[in-house]
């Protein structure tokens, strides 16, 4: 599903850039989005040895970056998106790689 029709994460964009390029080399944007075990991974690896974290920078300021549940990191979510993101985060969270693999 492109990146426009995903849901939209309450992570907000705004704090994720800074963090990937200020701390990006330890992962630290990658622990605020949830996503733990990549997080380790960047914070072992210097970044995944550097090209992560320039992949990573360039990811999220185009907006192809995804927080834990697969749902799109943007600048400004709507409160409509932020309350249907909080929803499925209280339901359980469902993964939309699930819920894409169903669909097939």
């Amino acid at each position: 599903m492109p990146a426009a029709q995903r849901p939209t994460s309450p992570k907000s964009k705004a704090v994720v850039l800074p963090l990937c390029i200020f701390l990006g080399v330890l992962g630290v944007h990658r622990y605020y989005v949830g996503k733990i075990g990549t997080g380790v991974i960047w914070t072992l690896t210097a970044g995944f040895f550097g090209i992560g974290w320039i992949v990573d920078i360039f990811t999220v300021a185009l907006g192809g970056f995804y927080d834990v549940n697969g749902y799109v990191v943007r600048f400004h979510p709507t409160e409509a998106e932020l309350a249907a993101a909080e929803a499925a985060q209280s339901d359980g969270g469902e993964d939309l790689a699930e819920d894409d693999a169903a669909e097939e």
